[in-house]
């Protein structure tokens, strides 16, 4: 079976590799292992860049609108394989 740790792990490289480099402050904000589906859920927060090439000089709003926002996903990791099965925004 797969541990909490190998779990978040698994989360996190999967996260990199579909997301890639457009976020940023990647962290575990919640995990728990759902024993009737035999699966880690883990829930990723990250930061996200909007990028509109604005300057806080040239336009203060849309410099204001490209500021990093949190966003979050669930990862569902399958217990014993270690695999992710499954990505979702969390709510």
């Amino acid at each position: 079976m797969v541990d909490l740790r190998q779990a978040i792990a698994n989360a996190d490289r999967f996260a990199q590799e579909i997301l890639g480099d457009k976020v940023e402050d990647l962290a575990v904000e919640e995990i728990e292992l759902d024993t009737s589906a035999n699966q880690w859920n883990v829930t990723l927060g990250f930061s996200r860049r909007r990028r509109n090439g604005a300057s806080p000089g040239e336009n203060p709003i849309l410099f204001e609108l490209q500021q990093p926002r949190r966003e979050f996903r669930t990862f569902w990791v399958n217990a014993e394989s270690g695999e992710v099965t499954a990505m979702k925004k969390a709510s």
